[in-house]
């Protein structure tokens, strides 16, 4: 008999092998796990059976029957746990006993009883465990009546899995033990000829070795220096709707940290079944430089790490070694991560890298790209084929990371992407796969394409001021590591200073910024207070550091050429920006060509530098950037860039201040519309508040005016929504006017029905109101205007006093009283839309007796049926466009709830590839988006949900066109 692990199942798995088993022991009566009655966990089987073997005088069991799963998290000796399984029995049976305690069927108990555990038994006869538990039930069930009964020990589960190979096969990610790697040809029976040895093991070992780093050169170190992941990593906190972070303690935020939620959920079996779970994957959203591609990169060390646990040390080098050593002791043993018991195969897909790929007019699979990537790194050329990937996708698990989104800009190559994507999860469910995917986005333009039904959406929180500390122990005692402790002494007590003061404590809530701010703190550099103020401070202190290395040739020639250095980085940040907006140029990179036309642009062009001086200058800085110059790096052979998004924004954003202030507004009117460019831009308007103060009242106005440019604008808030962006960003907080005039445009958002904007709106009215008595009077008179006009802007003023009243604050105070007063008289189309947005959040309870109604499922309907009755009947938009926008919204389907006489209706989430054909209608169809436009100014609040889909939608169209620049601003090398 073989041996299995089976305590790395779980309990929800444990019932699952259980039941896998029963079917093909009892046959098909088996019903699944179940919450029985008065909370017991059970499953069921009725009717003839070939059970037991051999049959017993009275014959086979032939009947009604319960079976049910005993789940041991740590088993220990067998004594021990035979005790354990008694009492777990003995509970069990003593609940069956009570009459009152409602576990009969009709007043009457089972027929047979069948119990499965983990624990092993001792079988020594007589005094041993299975004969101790024998006796036992035999004692307790019949007097009870029971015709039969029966149990699984340990033992007995392994020789069943012995006999029945496909169900061991299904679990051999979760009961294999010892050296996974090594066994899995022979568990999975592989011929030598498989050659899936190069992807599940040799692509593994290397990766972990290619991945153990977060490189300095990225966020402020010497070029050279790498931090080990083994050191500085942590897990990062979640903003999780059913919970109130901002009131739990630090265990509690760790214990809910992203890695621990991802791995919990991957530890479940993603088999296309009937108990799989309804979120079985995850989405992870975050701001700049809030970790998301770190924990990408992290989650693929965890699985790797679960991989090759018991890898034998002489098949890893001295290095290898030592990455799993540290690794494994650093996250699992420092940070209590949970180790993974189902063993996926991790893979990373950077989504820019495959949105290049997919617009390149070939026809690519997920299966191509990964072997195309993955074949670069073995040592026999077109070894890893799309077929051996697919071989390999039915035999094991797989945790498929699809990381950067947000990193696609392009709409046509974003829909392709997703194409690509759910051609390869259709095949994945096909084939039966189990398959996790976890992607990550910016939540600026997601649109919920990876449907909530599917995907479990997780939104980053900020670090708290005790994590960010903590960061900048963790970061200072590797960076400083050869300093004396004075030093990092020093940079943590300056650290505590600066979470101490709110205007630097916002600047260090992201890893990202406790890194730069780690960084200036060690070279005693003037701590900044705004975001633009700390990346320039970054930039400045890196140039400078470079600039004063002693008896270096570059160190010379960056002290001479400064300002030309920084306006090449400046131009290249902009430039890049523009061209990753372009199809195929995602991964936005500069040629060393371009890099040196740049720079003699400069030089000859701006300057008039002589031809020699100029080639010579050139040169240099050329040479220099085949390894590093300040922040621009080598990224693939012949090709230079940026290493951190965040940095190339940066730049760009300055450089729309390289034309003087005559100037300066034009590419923020170009780019106001666009999610892409929402960083670069929140950025340049930081710089603007803070040195160009003439060009304020400006930008204000140029914010205002995005909401009257057209129909379409208004209708989908494009300026408030930059509006609540620029506020959330503190741009204005020392501004008192200019905030003022920001909240005004902002709560024009009240009008617009509840939706993704919702959280952040929330939260920055609150702060907004609370600044201030005039601030005060401007939010709450807007809010009981809502109240009193009613529309969807009720439901969504309703939405945010509950929210409100969760707070102990002033706008608590005023949540409760004008909340309850609005629900007492709220009619039941109101109240139904409050009631499906605030589903799945704490604003729920807060709704008094309306939190105890609840929707009901009624009919289907389309989205033509509920928009036509508001589309004007006479318009100037052409027949044809109307005629083809009614049968789009025809095959999007809508589902009706009911709650009292009122129906409720909102768009199916999983309206898949027609909401791509409408967004394209509306970006290319002239009138169709002012069709759209009229039906969202018409919709009532038993539509809200409908409303909130067509506003993303129509919101969508408006970002897929690209920035309109003065040909002043055309950068030839965007295009090239």
């Amino acid at each position: 008999m073989s041996d299995y692990q089976l305590e790395r199942l779980g309990t929800r798995e444990f019932e699952h092998v259980t039941r896998a088993l029963a079917l093909a022991v009892l046959g098909a009566g088996v019903r699944p796990f179940g919450d029985g009655k008065d909370g017991g966990r059970e499953a069921t089987f009725e009717g003839a059976t070939s059970y037991p073997e051999p049959a017993p005088p009275e014959g086979y069991w032939d009947g009604y029957g319960v079976i049910q799963a005993k789940f041991r998290q740590r088993p220990l000796d067998v004594g021990n746990n035979a005790t354990w399984f008694k009492a777990q029995i003995k509970a069990e049976l003593d609940e069956w006993k009570d009459k009152t305690k409602g576990r009969r069927t009709k007043g009457k108990l089972p027929e047979y009883l069948l119990l499965s555990t983990n624990v092993f038994l001792s079988a020594v006869p007589k005094t041993g465990g299975v004969d101790t538990i024998k006796d036992y039930l035999s004692d307790e069930l019949g007097p009870l009546g029971l015709k039969g009964w029966d149990f699984w020990d340990g033992d007995k589960i392994c020789s069943l899995l012995d006999d029945h190979a496909s169900i061991r096969s299904a679990y051999n990610a979760f009961i294999t033990p010892g050296d996974v790697l090594g066994k899995m040809a022979e568990r999975l029976g592989l011929t030598q000829d498989s050659g899936l040895e190069s992807v599940y093991e040799t692509y593994t070992i290397k990766s972990m070795k290619s991945e153990q780093w977060v490189r300095l050169g990225e966020s402020g170190e010497d070029a050279t220096t790498k931090l080990p992941l083994s050191r500085v990593a942590i897990d990062l906190p979640v903003l999780d709707p059913e919970r109130r972070i901002d009131t739990e303690s630090p265990a509690e935020r760790q214990a809910n940290g992203a890695l621990r939620q991802i791995i919990r959920l991957g530890d479940n079996m993603l088999q296309p079944s009937e108990h799989k779970p309804a979120l079985s994957n995850v989405v992870v959203m975050g701001g700049p430089g809030q970790g998301k591609s770190t924990l990408s990169q992290l989650l693929s060390q965890i699985y790797r790490l679960a991989l090759i646990e018991d890898y034998p040390e002489h098949k890893l080098d001295p290095r290898e070694q030592h990455i799993r050593r540290t690794l494994t002791h650093h996250l699992f043993e420092e940070l209590g991560v949970p180790r993974p018991m189902n063993r996926r195969w991790p893979f990373t897909i950077k989504l820019n890298e495959l949105g290049d790929a997919v617009s390149g007019g070939e026809d690519v699979s997920i299966l191509r790209f990964m072997a195309d990537k993955m074949d670069k790194h073995t040592s026999v050329p077109g070894d890893i084929t799309p077929l051996k990937l697919r071989q390999w996708l039915g035999r094991w698990p797989w945790l498929l990371i699809l990381d950067g989104l947000d990193e696609v800009p392009s709409q046509t190559v974003r829909d392709k992407v997703f194409e690509t994507i759910e051609d390869f999860l259709t095949d994945a469910r096909h084939i039966e796969a189990d398959l996790f995917v976890v992607a990550t986005t910016r939540p600026q333009g997601y649109a919920q394409e990876m449907s909530p039904e599917v995907y479990k959406h997780m939104q980053l929180a900020p670090l708290s001021r005790a994590e960010a500390l903590n960061y900048v122990e963790q970061l200072s005692a590797v960076q400083y590591e050869d300093d004396d402790d004075e030093l990092r002494s020093r940079v943590v007590e300056q650290a505590q200073e600066a979470l101490s003061r709110e205007a630097t404590s916002r600047l260090m809530v992201t890893p990202l910024q406790v890194t730069i701010m780690t960084l200036l703190l060690a070279r005693r550099i003037s701590l900044p207070e705004s975001k633009h103020e700390l990346f320039h401070a970054y930039f400045s202190t890196i140039y400078e550091r470079e600039m004063n290395k002693s008896h270096s040739h570059l160190s010379k020639l960056l002290r001479e050429q400064r300002r030309h250095v920084e306006f090449v980085h400046q131009r290249i940040g902009l430039a890049l920006q523009q061209k990753a907006e372009i199809v195929g140029h995602a991964d936005a990179l500069l040629t060393q060509a371009q890099f040196e036309d740049v720079i003699e642009q400069r030089l000859r062009g701006d300057e008039d530098y002589p031809t020699q001086e100029a080639a010579h200058i050139q040169k240099n800085l050329s040479e220099a950037a085949l390894t590093r110059l300040v922040l621009l790096v080598p990224r693939h052979a012949g090709h230079v860039g940026f290493e951190l998004r965040s940095i190339q924004e940066f730049l760009a954003a300055t450089f729309f201040f390289s034309k003087g202030e005559r100037h300066a507004l034009e590419p923020f009117v170009a780019t106001a519309h666009s999610t892409h460019w929402r960083h670069t831009w929140l950025l340049g308007a930081g710089r603007l508040f803070e040195e160009h103060e003439t060009l304020r009242d400006s930008l204000i106005a140029l914010i205002d005016d995005l909401g009257t440019q057209s129909q379409v604008a208004r209708a989908c808030h494009v300026g408030p929504l930059l509006a609540l962006d620029v506020l959330d960003d503190d741009i204005a907080a020392n501004a008192p006017k200019y905030r003022r005039r920001l909240a005004r445009i902002t709560l024009e958002l009240l009008s617009a029905a509840p939706g993704s904007h919702t959280a952040q709106l929330n939260r920055a009215l609150r702060e907004i109101a609370l600044a201030d008595d005039e601030s005060w009077q401007l939010v709450t008179e807007e809010i009981q205007l809502h109240l009193r006009t009613g529309g969807v802007g009720k439901v969504a003023s309703l939405a945010l006093l509950a929210n409100w009243k969760l707070n102990k604050d002033k706008a608590g105070v005023f949540g409760r009283m004008h909340l309850d007063g609005a629900l007492r008289d709220l009619d039941m189309e109101t109240g139904g839309s409050l009631l499906y947005c605030t589903v799945g959040r704490p604003e729920q309870a807060q709704l008094e007796a309306w939190a105890k109604r609840s929707l009901t499922t009624g009919g289907k309907s389309d989205l033509a049926t509920v928009v036509e009755p508001y589309l004007p009947t006479k318009s100037s938009v052409k027949a044809a466009v109307k005629k083809k926008l009614l049968t789009i919204l025809k095959r999007i389907p809508v589902d009706q709830f009911n709650i009292g006489n009122a129906i409720i209706r909102v768009v199916n989430v999983d309206a898949g590839h027609h909401t791509l054909a409408l967004v394209d209608h509306l970006m290319t169809a002239d009138g169709a988006g002012s069709l759209i436009a009229t039906a969202l100014h018409e919709l009532g609040p038993a539509d809200a949900g409908v409303s909130d889909f067509l506003r993303t939608h129509l919101l969508r169209s408006v970002d897929r066109v690209r920035p309109d620049w003065p040909e002043l601003w055309v950068d030839p090398l965007s295009e090239q």
